[in-house]
């Protein structure tokens, strides 16, 4: 499983749910994208002897870590339990069953995914959701050539699977390192746009849109509770920030204004 994929010249970061083991993660490991990703057997369709099962879920959890996993690949590389695996490049929506395999449980109501796009085809998005209509949100966004990942808590349909949609040809691999239980409190939504700055973006909601490019040094406000799915009373929100285009090298950062 990946956390995070990088080409010698880029300087890439990345969130995670991590287990913490006697006072620090589990592991630390760089190595190619092409890695031999074979399981313990020597036939890649077989089963790993190890497949992991579903951990006791301490009281008042809201997000149960798990050691990471390979759920779907489409390449003719492994999965932890040899499903969902050489289903080829994609272009378009493909479902994964997430719930009722290796630690993930039946009851599961969300996963943390890691979604990677490798060598896309040409410039574009994928997005993670729970079936259904495709939402207009990413969570990856590539150019041609690109091995590029990002971190996403998805919730889970009613039969435990989440879907991926590419807006260009590309192969995908995905891996899990949490879930959560149900009776977490976390409120998972489908994923929509709150902002959007370029000329042409648009929002679910018609608001925070083509307000132009931030300029450097400044910051925007973006409403988040009370628009959509998002109540009122909320304190906290789960988001995934895009920048298109900049003008030179920088950083972006998420605040809670102040």
């Amino acid at each position: 499983a990946y956390v995070i994929n990088g080409l010698n010249t880029t300087t890439c970061a990345y969130s995670s749910v991590t287990k913490i083991v006697d006072g620090g993660v589990k592991g630390l490991f760089w190595g190619h994208v092409d890695y031999d990703a074979t399981p313990d057997t020597d036939d890649p369709t077989d089963p790993d002897p190890d497949v992991p099962t579903p951990p006791v879920v301490p009281d008042g959890t809201v997000v149960m870590p798990v050691d990471p996993a390979r759920y779907w690949d489409t390449r003719a590389e492994a999965t932890f339990d040899g499903q969902h695996r050489n289903t080829g490049r994609m272009g378009d929506t493909h479902t994964i069953q997430i719930a009722g395999r290796g630690a993930v449980p039946n009851d599961a109501i969300g996963v943390v995914a890691n979604l990677t796009a490798i060598l896309p085809d040409g410039p574009g998005y994928a997005t993670l959701y729970p079936c259904g209509d495709i939402p207009w949100a990413s969570h990856v966004n590539y150019a041609p050539g690109q091995v590029v990942a990002n971190s996403a808590i998805v919730p889970l349909n009613s039969n435990g699977q989440i879907c991926v949609y590419s807006h260009t040809g590309a192969d995908f691999a995905l891996d899990v390192n949490g879930f959560l239980p149900a009776t977490s409190d976390f409120a998972g939504i489908t994923p929509q746009r709150y902002l959007d700055t370029r000329a042409d973006g648009t929002t679910f909601d018609g608001k925070a849109q083509r307000g132009g490019a931030v300029a450097a040094g400044h910051m925007v406000e973006v409403q988040i509770a009370g628009r959509g799915d998002v109540p009122k009373s909320a304190s906290a929100a789960f988001v995934n920030v895009t920048a298109v285009g900049p003008a030179g090298p920088g950083f972006v950062t998420l605040y809670p204004c102040g």
